[in-house]
């Protein structure tokens, strides 16, 4: 079976994700957009963290990160979906929003790791804000057939929070 003769390699991958969204290489910041496309695209998580899960050849590796940070932009909300540059979507309502040092982040169901809102979409989503004692209120679609989310405004952020489950009644 191919899996018993090439197994997994598992390793700490020595890229940190910043504060800010940066990605690190051993003190080097990663620029190239291919690159960071491909990593971003093949991230994932299981007990032990968030990996990229690269494939080469007939080779499988899983590089874990160290989560300082955002992971990914959200890059639009067009009625209950929030889009990411990576393409993934996922319904405004199965994640939490919160609004952290100036920035609006969304935490990834599948990862449990934050994402963060780019410059055009924290504009647009800052624009819309009502504030609140409890935070803000935002509403994702004009029309008024999703009801406004509240967005606290925190003083800290886990970066990588448990595995994020919406709790269904029924």
């Amino acid at each position: 079976m191919f899996w018993e003769s090439n197994p997994i390699r598992i390793f700490h991958s020595e890229i940190k994700i910043t504060e800010s969204g940066g990605w690190v290489f051993r003190e080097l910041e990663i620029t190239n957009p291919q690159i960071l496309s491909y990593f971003k695209a093949n991230l994932h998580r299981d007990e032990n963290g968030v990996f990229i899960l690269n494939h080469y050849r007939d080779q499988m590796e899983k590089g874990y990160l160290e989560i300082g940070g955002p992971v990914v932009n959200v890059v639009s909300i067009e009625e209950d979906r929030v889009r990411m540059e990576t393409g993934e979507e996922f319904n405004i309502i199965d994640t939490v929003i919160q609004i952290w040092n100036n920035r609006i982040l969304f935490l990834i169901p599948r990862l449990g790791a934050w994402a963060m809102a780019n410059r055009s979409m924290f504009l647009q989503i800052a624009s819309g804000l009502e504030e609140t004692d409890n935070g803000f209120l935002f509403s994702p679609d004009k029309t008024g057939d999703i009801p406004p989310v509240l967005i606290p405004n925190v003083s800290s952020i886990d970066w990588l929070e448990p595995i994020y489950k919406k709790n269904v009644a029924g």
